[in-house]
């Protein structure tokens, strides 16, 4: 009897505790809950209400509220959260609560939540959450990057372009923030001769994702130049970072691009060769700085690009893949045929290797050449295939097999009455 006795008496300890408290205690068993592993979120629910019966103007209830609200799966519509306009009442009445100093963390909390429902891929609830929030509060440059970076993502969710700016204007507005709060915490602490390494490879390393935002908001704005100027940026801190290197390399192909399809074969030309300047032995720089002299209606020039890019990068299969094509549309049917031969050392065993080659040889007017891949091809593919048969009769006629080109008409006759 002693027992049960003091069980109950602890029993009546423990709700003293929660009654004495007050709002408190519900607030962190709430806090408790969200914490699980899967929030639970009905627990959660009913602390926070009884927090709010307790300290009804407990700023911070309410916001835990708005999360919850958010969050929460609706019963038999996983994936849906419960109730937005509970939760947009919640978020409202936090705002309303807070104190000055505390006025920040609402907007943060949005965020923090919309991060969360992008994250499961409800993207209606997370545009929801953040709907007409600015980033007009102070934060640490890691929140202004995750805020960047969230505008961004819901920015390539809509179909509305005047939406879909709006948002990106936002990112680029958060990642500008976050470079313009981090570059003078990145110069006074160069001068510090005592620096620790590993503060300073973290710091410079927040510098750089800045950096690479801004560039990566720059380029869904079309602004080239300054995506290129930021990523210069990224590089210079993080050097060793591959993504922001193979970044920099695209947007600088495309900035070539955009003065080859101006016109502007010459500036295009120009402008390759200040980046060879710098990376002589870039394949990329050396294949773009030949379609340069493509628009430059310059052949031989164009070829001397290509044959380098080709010796830097012999084992390049889209480089030798692309010169192909190139070649083709040119009409140098001996240079495509002899990048492709190249290719079909690398991938003997590949059929559209092997037609193609047939194709530029026919181009070429080489017969034989016609028939032997052809042939070769016809017996690599499981589904037969018309046209090449239809190539193949073409090449007997010429070659003066007339019994040959017969058979290999019928051939793409039967063919195309079995399709």
């Amino acid at each position: 009897m002693k027992r049960h006795v003091v069980v109950f008496s602890g029993l009546v300890f423990v709700m003293a505790v929660f009654w004495a408290c007050g709002g408190s205690a519900f607030l962190t068993g709430a806090k408790v809950a969200l914490q699980e592993n899967p929030p639970n979120y009905e627990r959660a629910l009913k602390n926070l209400e009884k927090a709010e019966q307790q300290t009804p103007d407990d700023y911070e209830v309410h916001k835990l509220l708005a999360e919850v609200y958010f969050r929460r799966p609706a019963v038999g519509d996983a994936g849906k959260t419960a109730d937005y306009e509970k939760a947009e009442q919640a978020f409202a009445r936090a705002a309303e609560l807070a104190p000055p100093e505390k006025k920040t963390d609402i907007a943060k909390a949005r965020f923090a939540v919309a991060q969360r429902l992008l994250a499961a891929q409800n993207f209606e609830a997370a545009l929801r959450v953040i709907e007409n929030v600015d980033v007009t509060w102070e934060a640490d440059p890691g929140e202004y990057y995750n805020v960047g970076l969230l505008y961004l993502s819901l920015a390539q969710e809509q179909d509305d372009d005047a939406v879909k700016q709006s948002y990106i204007d936002k990112s680029c507005g958060a990642f500008q923030k976050g470079v313009d709060q981090v570059e003078p915490k990145v110069q006074a602490f160069m001068k510090n001769a005592q620096r620790d390494p590993d503060a300073e490879k973290e710091l410079k390393d927040m510098a750089a994702q800045l950096w690479s935002g801004l560039g990566q908001c720059k380029i869904a704005k079309g602004e080239l130049d300054n995506a290129i100027a930021a990523y210069e940026k990224a590089i210079a801190y993080s050097p060793d970072n591959e993504m922001y290197g193979k970044t920099m390399k695209s947007l600088q192909a495309n900035k070539g691009d955009e003065l080859i399809e101006a016109g502007k074969c010459d500036e295009a030309i120009a402008f390759y060769d200040g980046l060879l300047a710098e990376d002589p032995q870039n394949v990329d720089i050396l294949y773009y700085k030949g379609k340069a002299h493509l628009c430059a209606d310059d052949f031989p020039s164009a070829k001397a690009a290509f044959d380098q890019a080709v010796a830097l990068a012999p084992d390049d299969l889209m480089l030798l893949g692309d010169l192909s094509n190139i070649y083709i549309q040119e009409k140098k049917y001996e240079a495509a045929r002899d990048v492709t031969l190249k290719l079909k050392e690398q991938k003997p065993d590949e059929p559209a290797i092997i037609f193609n080659l047939g194709l530029i040889c026919s181009y070429a007017k080489d017969w034989q050449c016609v028939v032997d891949n052809m042939s070769q091809y016809l017996s690599m593919i499981d589904k037969d295939d018309c046209d090449a048969h239809d190539f193949m009769a073409a090449a007997y006629r010429q070659l003066g097999q007339d019994d040959e080109a017969v058979t290999a008409a019928q051939k793409a006759a039967d063919c195309r009455e079995a399709q």
